[in-house]
């Protein structure tokens, strides 16, 4: 059985990390991925519910939400979300809010960065990612620095460090585990 599963997120580089923590949960099962990428944080609210409508038309089985915490209060943000969706056609859903940003997710494997980014010196365990004001920031300048000045961090490189990540370092990350269980549960 494949399954479909149906993202909305702020945009494609985050899709492209949901999509690579799926791979590694998945183990083996068979999965497809339908996509909204809303370009930023204002689109997604508005657009979410109709995006869900088209998603389950294209089939989805499930449907996930992404939205970083950014400054947000996180009840404020989740409660604004599944009100947003409460008419969904997709039953089967969870809303993902990275707390601050899901470079947070990234920054909890400090060995996947130092792989995928190819740094001559190690960075070093980052004790609690998710305490990070800002996760992105910081990736670009942690990233600068370990590369001797040679490197410049970009969003794109994401999925690259996604890649590598260990999805078991993930589970130092509270807003992370959410995802895990659904996703765990949604493929069994």
């Amino acid at each position: 059985m494949a399954y479909r599963i149906g993202i909305i997120a702020e945009d494609d580089t985050d899709i492209n990390v949901i999509h690579e923590l799926i791979k590694k949960l998945a183990r083996g099962k068979i999965f497809t991925i339908k996509k909204f990428s809303a370009n930023g944080c204002g689109k997604l609210i508005g657009k979410c519910y109709q995006w869900s409508i088209q998603l389950k038309e294209r089939g989805c089985d499930f449907l996930l939400v992404v939205h970083d915490l950014d400054e947000k209060q996180e009840s404020q943000l989740r409660q604004k979300l599944e009100k947003v969706l409460y008419t969904s056609p997709i039953k089967k859903r969870a809303i993902i809010i990275p707390i601050k940003e899901i470079e947070a997710w990234l920054l909890s494997d400090h060995q996947a960065i130092e792989k995928a980014m190819k740094l001559k010196q190690n960075i070093g365990k980052i004790a609690d990612p998710q305490s990070i004001g800002d996760p992105k920031r910081y990736l670009s300048e942690l990233i600068y620095i370990k590369s001797g000045k040679t490197k410049r961090y970009l969003t794109k490189d994401n999925p690259k460090i996604a890649e590598k990540i260990d999805i078991n370092n993930l589970s130092r990350c509270s807003s992370f585990m959410l995802f895990r269980d659904f996703i765990v549960q949604q493929l069994l």
